[in-house]
């Protein structure tokens, strides 16, 4: 006796619980939750939520999306693209992010992706210039902290009414009790459907079994629809009538580059020397920590600092004398080899490998209602490449028809070496140059 209650104990623990039955009932009871949450939030401090964390995670992606134009920028889409004419580099990034259901804000997420130098195999099929072999894998791993929401506090005794957090209290609510008024509706109108089904609809099947199944698809794809209109509903709500003072946050992200082919650069050590092929593998590892500020008044603000460490070599980082093959026969070399490389390019020097600790700071700002904004960055080399780097941006984001960030072009003025340590002889205007990036984000966002 003792043994089979003890059986029967022991399956009972180990049985998964039974999941709870989804009704329309249910997700409104959800829903109204997660708002009653909110609107409990003293409005007297002047600081909480003023949206649901999905809501703000909408809110955020759309805010944070203005500014896409290197794969370590923050996209809250599963899926984002960015090409940089600066560097050649285009770059496919997927966002491996899953919803664990519930009201959660996003805190964290994994992003794989792939790099590629298309720019200069396009350049190098022509012309008679070298290819130069870049094709890698990127992963970046991303840490967001807890969203700050600030408004007009109300009064001690919670007047006025138009206080703004009391004014978004109502906005919610409306939006809560017309996604009620629609889920009961078209509940009634899917239980009449199924209702109507006969035997002979379904034959070869139990009638009931099959109400059972279309009633638990039903059900969960309104779980999700309404669980992302009444998200979406509060994001634009709060994106229209701006009834904060400020929203921020900051996220701080680790990533690597791996590069999967070597960078083949020919090399003699002199002009007398034998030419040689010599390879590159332009390993990075980056850790960057960005912080972002969405003001009704003075519009969102971006500030960035980054330090990165970088396997690389003389052929990278442009340190070795660089001619073409009229240029390297004209100027004496001897190797009679030269007529039988491939490209057009000739590295004249010492070549190895080392390196390189990096650091950048980087502000990027967009006024009210802006789609135009502007960026500075300054960047640092340190140990064998002692560089120092200077960048000057316009980046424009274009919207589709209902606002929401489509495209980002980023249009920027380099300044290259500006302490001139590189190539002394060269003059400062033949350092600079302009270059374009662009990001897209597509297909859905993370929420």
């Amino acid at each position: 006796m003792y043994r089979m209650v003890f059986s029967i104990m022991a399956y009972c623990l180990v049985l998964p619980p039974a999941k709870a039955q989804v009704t329309t009932a249910t997700i409104l009871a959800d829903l109204k939750a997660v708002n009653d949450s909110i609107t409990a939030t003293d409005c007297r401090k002047g600081v909480g939520p003023l949206v649901s964390n999905r809501a703000m995670n909408l809110f955020l992606a759309n805010k944070i999306g203005y500014y896409l134009s290197g794969y370590d920028d923050l996209s809250f889409y599963k899926n984002n693209t960015t090409f940089n004419s600066g560097d050649g580099m285009f770059t496919l990034n997927h966002n491996l992010f899953q919803a664990k259901g519930g009201d959660r804000a996003v805190r964290s997420f994994l992003v794989v992706g792939a790099r590629a130098n298309v720019a200069n195999a396009f350049a190098a099929t022509f012309s008679n210039r070298s290819f130069s072999n870049e094709l890698g894998a990127t992963l970046k791993q991303t840490w967001l902290a807890k969203v700050k929401t600030s408004f007009a506090a109300c009064h001690s005794d919670g007047s006025p009414a138009t206080n703004a957090k009391m004014a978004m209290d109502a906005r919610r609510a409306a939006i809560l009790h017309s996604l009620e008024v629609a889920a009961n509706e078209r509940t009634i109108a899917f239980e009449k459907s199924i209702g109507a089904i006969q035997p002979s609809d379904v034959p070869g099947q139990a009638l009931q079994d099959v109400r059972k199944k279309l009633r638990e698809a039903f059900y969960a794809d309104m779980q999700y629809e309404y669980g992302y209109q009444f998200a979406l509903l509060q994001a634009e709500a709060l994106d229209k009538y701006k009834v904060y003072k400020l929203i921020s946050t900051n996220w701080t992200s680790i990533s690597t580059y791996i590069p999967m082919m070597s960078r083949k650069f020919v090399v003699a050590g002199s002009l007398a020397g034998e030419l040689a092929a010599k390879y590159a593998y332009p390993w990075a590892f980056t850790v960057r920590h960005t912080r972002f500020w969405e003001s009704s008044q003075w519009g969102r603000c971006y500030l960035s600092l980054e330090g990165s460490l970088l396997l690389n070599s003389q052929g990278q980082s442009n340190t070795l004398q660089r001619l073409t093959r009229a240029e390297y026969i004209s100027m004496g070399g001897t190797d009679p080899n030269i007529n039988r490389i491939k490209g057009n390019e000739v590295l004249i020097g010492k070549f190895g490998h080392f390196l390189t600790p990096r650091t950048e700071l980087q502000w990027v700002y967009f006024p009210p209602e802006s789609h135009i904004g502007f960026s500075v960055a300054a960047e640092k080399h340190f140990g064998t490449y002692k560089v120092l780097n200077a960048v000057v941006g316009i980046p424009i984001t274009l919207i589709d028809k209902k606002g929401i960030p489509a495209a980002d072009f980023s249009f920027a003025y380099h300044f290259f070496d500006i302490g001139n340590k590189v190539s002394p002889q060269d003059q400062l205007d033949s350092r600079n140059f302009v270059s374009m990036a662009i990001g897209i984000p597509f297909s859905k966002i993370i929420f």
